[in-house]
């Protein structure tokens, strides 16, 4: 019932622990592929694209990971919804 402050909530609490490690420290990587997850569930596609992108940057951009490999997968989600096709 209470979602939208439960996301609320979950988004400041993620930017707060980015804050406190800086946005391009290997630990934010996760913090931003979380808040990437939180603004994708809320169709918040601006937003999405913005964290998974982050994430994908302070990775090793040559990595293989399942984490990396589902970052590009919602890049390419986030692009077909906001009608970038050749991005997608």
């Amino acid at each position: 019932r209470r979602l939208v402050e439960a996301d609320r909530v979950l988004e400041r609490s993620l930017q707060l622990q980015i804050e406190a490690v800086g946005s391009t420290h290997p630990d934010a990587a996760q913090l931003f592929y979380n808040l990437g997850a939180a603004h994708l569930n809320r169709n918040r596609w601006n937003e999405a694209e913005a964290a998974f992108r982050q994430f994908l940057a302070i990775r090793n951009p040559g990595s293989h990971t399942l984490r990396a490999a589902v970052a590009v997968s919602n890049l390419s989600l986030i692009y077909g919804k906001a009608g970038r096709k050749a991005e997608a």
